[in-house]
């Protein structure tokens, strides 16, 4: 497998084929909603495989939000959510990560922009391997989790339960799997 030398900048794009970008929210209190996005892509350049170099330019189309149920869809990909008239993209900025505990365990940092409002926001990345495909790509793959508070993001709406509680939970659990491909320039 060829790979790149230390300290020459590698670009590599994402496998929107092989990769998705998926969350979970709580509903009425007891049960779980999953959600994704099928429209998203991605840049990350790095100092040849040093992932602490990495510098990550990541956009998703938030009316491309899909949870199996097209009335939820509709109404998420309205002005309560993600207003998708007014607001096209989400954004994800990020500068390095952080290494763990073992080659496999990062955290990354960044700036994720949700209707034109910035926070930042910490994910835990693990690197699951590298491979040469059958078309000699040369691909690595991660696993990335994290959560956001989605009033941080002017995303509040819910509903006072009878029995208590809230109709949405506040807290969204966010799961993706990725493969990166390296691009030749």
């Amino acid at each position: 497998m060829e790979t790149a030398t230390v300290n020459t900048k590698v670009k590599w794009s994402i496998d929107t084929s092989h990769s998705e970008i998926g969350f979970i929210v709580k509903q009425v209190m007891i049960a779980k909603v999953k959600g994704l996005f099928n429209d998203f892509g991605a840049t990350v350049f790095m100092e040849g495989k040093d992932f602490t170099t990495s510098a990550i330019d990541f956009w998703i189309d938030p009316e491309s939000i899909y949870t199996g149920d097209e009335n939820r869809d509709e109404r998420l990909k309205g002005a309560d959510f993600f207003d998708v008239r007014d607001h096209r993209e989400i954004t994800f900025k990020g500068k390095g990560l952080e290494r763990g505990d073992d080659f496999r365990h990062y955290t990354l940092n960044g700036e994720l922009n949700m209707k034109g409002i910035v926070n930042p926001i910490k994910l835990d990345v693990e690197f699951v391997g590298e491979m040469q495909d059958t078309r000699g790509n040369h691909r690595i793959g991660f696993y990335i989790n994290g959560k956001l508070d989605r009033k941080n993001w002017n995303l509040s709406w819910s509903k006072l339960l009878d029995s208590g509680g809230v109709l949405v939970s506040d807290e969204i659990f966010i799961h993706c799997k990725f493969q990166l491909i390296q691009v030749e320039d």
